[in-house]
């Protein structure tokens, strides 16, 4: 905008001296309140654009101070002319039609906003005149743009519904143009919003029309289209048409010659870009590894200064020193995986390791009570991506700061869950580079950059089967071994005195018949999933589902009804429940009478809770170790009896044990008994003691192959 702007400014100063009086009065008062009009600009960009017209003006060579004068007198004399007029209209004496008496509002907004700035008032017009003109281009656009800026996702929602309205055939005075500059971006603007709500059918429609705008000059909506994979599908045969498409137009976007990452409406062009690749291990019947890979080399073909090394990588490390560890993540909450394996390294000896944490803020505010503790501790605290750093060159900032600590091994526990920690992970910033348990599939990086990674035998396949689902050199701790510092559990003080008729009042759902739960996230639900729910309800006339639904777009919510009504299940006996704190979490699970492991997926720390409290967990492992975490953990308790070889055995077991109180009660027992081999287990620093020797026994230090 800056160069375009002097140049505009440039010619304007020729005609002012040129033409001083036709310019006040027709560019001044017409053509200047035109250039508001680029709405794609903040309301602060605006006046600021008004501000140096109206300077120019008064620093003319043929303005005097009389002038000046009777220039302001003109000016104010047009903003009463036009507040007259807007009290007619408000009083109904005024007769013009809807769009005219719009057209009033919205040049006085534009006037308000030239005369003082007045963004508040200026707003309030514009809304005016979309309840005279629902389809008003400029009002559309204007409060559509400074909606979406709001931290409310509901003021949001109506912002993106106004844009996309700003398309429409009988928008007033004219429709945006798709295959304007303008019309590109608004339509990735929307697309963008749209995908991070999960709601991929409108998002794919709006990069579909700037993919396709004669304007475009960037690739970021090909991308965007290219890398989005729902974690919503309708069917399964959806889930493979949904992986196909993605694979094709990735595919297709390797095999462009470059890819432009100009006109993109974000500076941050990774983060707008590129839709997150956590959803891909709902895809467990395809083939991940292939298409991580593709991710990442569209990743590196549009981005790659990402593929950066840090020039201390090939220099020979002074075996004298402490091994330098970082541990990578934007989430360090505390029931984060990055959480769970920090605590376990920070009681790595001091005197031999020097651990670091690295924290690569994201957009979304979190607690952070683990790193406050861990800086206390003396322990190094690395926050990058942080607000001081220009969103366009963070990741080169984050190269240079993290850099400079010349690691000798970086581990990132979840680099699938965040768009910026991957970003970062596209780069060698560390001797030895390897991703952890917290991923539920391969990173895809090349094993030039991700060397390892580093799993549990326990969680996996034989060694040949396993290694075929990764990128990485695959490194498993043994089944011996276990890799994690679990804390005891919590005291059923907390949860046991909560009844099962409190829960029921408080969450609407039924006191009685039998309660099958499951609290994975939503987006965790296979279509599989749902099968198994109808078969459950089928065999169980008392069977009532619990399960948990934390996402507040109605697209989402209809896919998911949908699929439910699809696969034959009772909705009447579904019920959806909000995420809850943790002793009511606790509480549901210690008075289910099954808990489910949605099919394809266990989070550990889930697992963890529902056998602190008992409960029977009802799981059925796949492939992937994100599969096979509730198997893992119940042969280590020496418990098998809810592990199931397939969907009929896991509907048999749900309903055996949900159903039969007597053997419930007795698993119950069981396994509370067994829980000491989880709590006592004290060999996770040992485990990973030697892990890390094993890492940089690997390379020779120094070596030309880093």
């Amino acid at each position: 905008l800056g160069p375009i702007l002097l140049i505009i400014l440039s010619l304007v100063n020729k005609i002012s001296a040129a033409y001083p009086q036709q310019f006040i009065k027709n560019c001044f008062l017409e053509n200047c309140i035109v250039f508001t009009k680029l709405t794609m600009l903040s309301m602060k960009s605006k006046t600021l654009l008004i501000a140096l017209c109206m300077g120019l003006i008064r620093n003319s060579s043929a303005s005097s101070e009389a002038q000046r004068q009777a220039d302001k007198i003109r000016i104010e004399r047009m903003m009463k002319e036009k507040m007259e007029g807007l009290e007619k209209h408000r009083s109904g004496k005024f007769t013009a039609t809807p769009q005219q008496r719009a057209d009033v509002l919205v040049k006085t907004a534009y006037e308000k906003m030239t005369a003082d700035g007045n963004e508040g008032a200026a707003f309030k017009f514009f809304e005016d005149a979309l309840n005279l003109f629902p389809y008003h281009t400029d009002a559309l656009l204007s409060t559509g743009l400074k909606l979406l800026q709001k931290g409310n996702k509901d003021e949001q929602r109506l912002g993106v519904t106004r844009l996309g309205y700003s398309f429409a055939d009988d928008a007033h005075p004219r429709p945006v143009d798709v295959d304007s500059l303008q019309g590109a971006m608004l339509s990735s603007m929307i697309g963008n919003w749209y995908m991070k709500q999960n709601e991929y059918k409108a998002a794919r429609k709006f990069f579909k029309h700037a993919a396709s705008s004669e304007a475009q000059a960037s690739h970021c909506s090909s991308i965007s289209s290219a890398t989005m994979l729902t974690s919503y599908p309708e069917s399964i045969e959806d889930m493979e048409i949904a992986f196909d498409r993605s694979s094709r137009l990735m595919e297709k976007l390797i095999n462009v010659k470059s890819l432009s990452m100009k006109a993109v409406p974000d500076p941050d062009y990774f983060n707008f870009c590129f839709a997150p690749s956590q959803n891909y291990a709902s895809y467990q019947n395809e083939d991940i590894k292939e298409i991580m890979d593709k991710y990442y080399r569209v990743a590196l073909k549009a981005f790659p200064e990402h593929g950066y090394v840090a020039p201390f990588i090939k220099e020979e490390r002074d075996s004298n020193k402490k091994i330098k560890i970082g541990l990578v993540s934007s989430y360090f909450d505390d029931k984060s995986e990055a959480v769970s394996l920090g605590r376990t390294l920070s009681q790595l000896s001091k005197n031999e390791y020097d651990v670091s944490f690295i924290w690569v803020m994201d957009d979304k505010e979190q607690k952070t009570p683990f790193l406050n503790e861990a800086k206390d501790e003396g322990f190094e605290v690395i926050k990058v991506r942080t607000e001081a750093d220009p969103p366009e060159k963070w990741v080169t900032k984050a190269h240079e700061k993290i850099g400079k600590y010349e690691l000798d091994v970086i581990l990132y526990p979840d680099i699938s869950r965040s768009k910026q920690t991957y970003a970062l992970g596209m780069s060698r910033l560390a001797r030895v580079q390897a991703t952890t348990h917290g991923n539920p599939t391969t990173s895809g990086i090349s094993r030039e950059v991700m060397d390892y990674f580093i799993s549990w035998e326990a969680t996996e396949l034989s060694e040949k089967e396993a290694q075929a689902h990764y990128t990485e050199e695959l490194l498993m701790f043994s089944q011996t071994e276990f890799p994690f510092l679990l804390s005891e559990g919590p005291d059923e003080n907390t949860y046991g005195a909560i009844t099962r008729e409190e829960v029921a009042e408080k969450l609407e759902i039924p006191e009685e018949g039998n309660w099958y739960i499951s609290l994975q996230p939503s987006g965790k639900r296979t279509p599989q999933f749902d099968e198994i729910i109808s078969d459950i309800q089928m065999k169980d006339a008392q069977a009532q589902i619990v399960l948990l639904e934390d996402i507040d777009n109605k697209e989402s919510k209809k896919i998911i009804h949908g699929r439910f009504q699809a696969s034959g299940c009772d909705l009447s006996r579904i019920h959806f429940i909000a995420p809850q704190d943790e002793t009511q979490s606790l509480a549901l699970l210690n008075l289910a009478d099954v808990v489910m492991d949605p099919y394809m997926f266990s989070n550990p720390m889930q697992t963890k809770q529902a056998l602190d409290v008992g409960s029977a967990i009802i799981t059925l492992p796949t492939d992937y170790h994100s599969g096979r975490w509730t198997k893992a953990y119940l042969e280590k308790l020496g418990i098998t009896d809810t592990i199931a070889n397939d969907d009929a055995d896991f509907v048999k077991k749900a309903v055996h044990f949900a159903t039969k109180k007597g053997e419930g009660k007795k698993l119950k027992k069981n396994i509370k008994k067994s829980l000491n081999k989880f709590y006592k287990n004290k060999g996770a620093v040992e485990s990973w003691d030697l892990m890390i020797m094993k890492l940089l026994s690997k390379y020779p230090m120094g070596s030309d192959e880093l």
